[in-house]
């Protein structure tokens, strides 16, 4: 047992308890998780939850063809005197499998935690437990298996191809998928649309010039849990004025907004 060693790791942000990285390719199938890949043992510790790798931190299986899988057991422990709740995702995804329904992943637990069926690996940052309750001192144990499905058909086309990702557990509510500026959501559509937003100058700014004026935002609410036209004002966007310097110094992309109703006469 000397031999054995724990790493205890201090995690802070959104109270990140664990990240596996994972990949996989035609040739080559690799699994591991961050740390000495001498430890027998990992155990990471946040606040009231803890999580330990049974089986060590890395896993690999070499010249993976269709058919192969590769499997990390690990334990997620409320070390606290309430009961709590925890979500298991993919973090930091790519997934660049053509045919992404060859990659396909199962979650099973025998002691309280959420058994997850055959799924198909997500193309993005996807929960795969989420909000799931943990009463205080009980530990649920888990299993990952990931699997390049054998199919009876030609799976050239995923030849080369990879697969990255971390497996991200914190103590949270459900989790929420990142919300995208709205500055970049215009940018995103300005690309495409070229009907309805210019960008002809030599900063490259967008401007609104669709003849539908229904472009509004809710902006000023009084309350943002429920925005309706009675709880917020209507503005319109004009456009997005790129790399902006804001009081505090920093650059940012702004979106530039005008009022949807006029603010009275003026003396």
């Amino acid at each position: 047992m000397k031999d054995k060693k724990i790493l205890i790791l201090s995690i802070i942000g959104v109270l990140l308890l664990a990240s596996i990285g994972i990949a996989v390719s035609y040739a080559y199938f690799n699994a591991s998780v961050s740390g000495n890949p001498t430890t027998n043992n990992v155990v990471i510790n946040n606040g009231v939850m803890a999580l330990e790798y049974k089986d060590g931190d890395e896993v690999s299986l070499t010249n993976a063809v269709p058919g192969s899988s590769v499997s990390k057991t690990f334990t997620v422990k409320n070390t606290g005197n309430v009961a709590t709740n925890y979500t298991i995702y993919f973090s930091e995804l790519s997934n660049k499998f053509v045919d992404k329904t060859d990659l396909v992943y199962t979650l099973t637990s025998s002691d309280g935690g959420k058994n997850v069926a055959q799924t198909q690996v997500p193309s993005k940052n996807e929960a795969m437990v989420s909000n799931y309750a943990i009463e205080a001192g009980k530990t649920h144990t888990y299993t990952l298996t990931i699997t390049f499905l054998n199919k009876d058909e030609n799976q050239n086309d995923n030849m080369n191809v990879s697969f990255t990702t971390k497996i991200g557990i914190n103590e949270s509510v459900e989790y929420v998928e990142p919300v995208t500026p709205v500055s970049q959501s215009i940018a995103e559509l300005a690309a495409t649309d070229t009907t309805n937003f210019a960008s002809d100058d030599p900063d490259n700014n967008i401007r609104y010039i669709g003849a539908n004026p229904n472009n509004y935002v809710y902006f000023n609410c009084s309350d943002y849990s429920n925005q309706s036209d009675s709880t917020c004002e209507k503005w319109r966007i004009i456009g997005v004025f790129k790399n902006m310097t804001k009081e505090d110094g920093s650059k940012e992309d702004l979106v530039k907004i005008i009022r949807d109703d006029s603010l009275g006469n003026i003396a």
